[in-house]
């Protein structure tokens, strides 16, 4: 099997990341107990990247999150229970 062209996506404008990673957060968010909608995290969240999302979860809840340093290291260990 042989390519012409390998096409690399990192900024969504292919394929918009954003819709799954927000469900995936709402979900995440509200199993740690910080209840979170797929609506709160796109109208909150949307766009900005892990580190502005984070301080922006932790400013409205008045807490932490579990100490891990990427999004989806946080992923990870919230489904991992």
């Amino acid at each position: 099997m042989s390519f012409a062209a390998i096409i690399f996506d990192f900024d969504g404008v292919i394929a918009d990341s954003e819709v799954r990673a927000n469900r995936s957060l709402s979900e995440s968010l509200t199993a740690i107990g910080m209840p979170a909608t797929y609506e709160d995290c796109l109208r909150d969240y949307y766009g900005h990247n892990w580190q502005e999302t984070a301080r922006r979860i932790e400013a409205r809840f008045g807490r932490p999150l579990p100490a891990v340093r990427t999004a989806e290291q946080y992923s990870t260990t919230v489904a991992a229970g």
